[in-house]
């Protein structure tokens, strides 16, 4: 009878706690920075986190994406309360920080950011419920699982999961779980391709433009589904979701390029790459540490050396430098691929046509970053670190 190697099981073992010891050392490099230049983010007369860094240098949000400052203030609130931020402390009162999100939602009229609101409301423990949040915001909870939800892509349908989730938790109210079971739902029957493991990017009620690509999904559809599963699994203890989390988990760590990167577009459809570059720095510290963490909360299925490449790849990179730059006080946003203007027409054709994106690049430094990156690095970190959750769910 075959015994099993003790020695090479010590030395795994052995491996695997330096390089989790690694990582934390990384995190404790990166929080503090991180936590400086969210604060600095932050726009005390607005109350919102309406700064960013761009062409390396401070601007505001607006001036750049019509809506990113509501979907970035979110995300710096749910960052800040995961890594157990006193908000008190940093002059921020997350209170008024919702409420002016709520005003966001109205002067942009987008609501595929509700389910982030949602998400942080629950997890600063926001004097509203669903209902009430929902109401304020310009719509119900009915109208968010019958109407919009068809018509999100598949990175908001997954925020709107969560969100409504981490409400569950908070509340465990009844129809706020039927509204996350219907997320969830969505997720697993109209977004998820069986045959190929993968995300779409949208559904049929979506807008003409994002079913034209619909099939083409990024890494953020994929990422935040992968999360969203496991939310469901450990909330709901959904075993659908949980089954097909854990498929889409582990075909993405199969698909994890060669220096721990993780690619930009997938076909759904094919089941391959569509296109590598660029290579953004948050999803390798913050969104796909965070969701394969909470993949292993789910399902119990190991992804540290996964994650351990992924953050080890802002310092050891295409470029041969690091993203982290101490001095600006910031990790730079990504890697991008130099390339004429008619030659990036002609990939994106070839991509919605299904060719495999397997060639050489020249790439550059992207020296920009925006507020929820900096927030999603502080709840990687609180992870890894093992922080008390407070009322996040993993």
């Amino acid at each position: 009878m075959a015994h099993p190697n003790t020695s090479d099981e010590a030395s795994s073992r052995l491996d695997e706690a330096q390089s989790l010891a690694a990582d934390r050392r990384r995190y404790d490099e990166l929080t503090p920075l991180c936590l400086r230049s969210l604060v600095d983010s932050y726009d005390h007369g607005r109350s919102l986190f309406s700064h960013q860094l761009f062409q390396g240098r401070w601007c505001e949000v607006d001036e750049v994406y019509p809506h990113e400052t509501l979907t970035s203030s979110c995300i710096a609130l749910i960052g800040l309360a995961r890594a157990g931020i006193d908000f008190e402390a940093i002059g921020i009162d997350p209170e008024q920080t919702i409420d002016a999100v709520v005003g966001e939602v109205h002067r942009t009229g987008y609501l595929g950011g509700v389910g982030l609101l949602i998400w942080a409301n629950a997890v600063v423990d926001g004097r509203r419920d669903v209902a009430s949040l929902l109401r304020d915001a310009g719509s119900t909870i009915e109208q968010l699982s019958d109407d919009l939800l068809p018509s999100l892509t598949t990175m908001e349908t997954a925020w709107t999961a969560s969100g409504l989730l981490h409400e569950v938790a908070r509340s465990g109210d009844v129809e706020t779980r039927r509204a996350a079971a219907a997320a969830v739902t969505e997720l697993r029957t109209n977004r998820y391709s069986g045959s190929t493991r993968l995300m779409r990017h949208a559904g049929s009620g979506a807008s003409a433009v994002h079913r034209a690509r619909g099939h083409i999904a990024n890494f953020a559809d994929q990422i935040y589904s992968v999360q969203a599963f496991a939310f469901a699994a450990i909330v709901l203890d959904d075993a659908a979701a949980k089954g097909v989390g854990a498929a889409l988990t582990a075909r993405h760590c199969e698909l994890q390029g060669p220096l721990g990167q993780w690619w930009w577009h997938y076909d759904a459809g094919r089941g391959h790459v569509a296109l590598r570059y660029a290579v953004y720095s948050v999803h390798q510290h913050g969104m796909a540490p965070m969701a394969l963490a909470a993949a292993t909360a789910a399902t119990g299925t190991d992804h540290r050396s996964e994650m351990s490449a992924s953050l080890r790849w802002l310092d050891t990179n295409e470029l041969g430098t690091s993203m982290v730059d101490s001095d600006r006080s910031t990790v730079w946003r990504s890697i991008e691929r130099v390339e004429p203007a008619v030659v990036s027409k002609v990939r994106g054709a070839l991509e919605a046509l299904g060719a495999s994106d397997e060639r050489d690049a020249d790439v550059v430094l992207n020296q920009e970053t925006r507020p929820y990156e900096w927030a999603w690095c502080l709840y990687a970190a609180a992870i890894v670190n093992d922080i008390p959750k407070g009322r996040s769910i993993v």
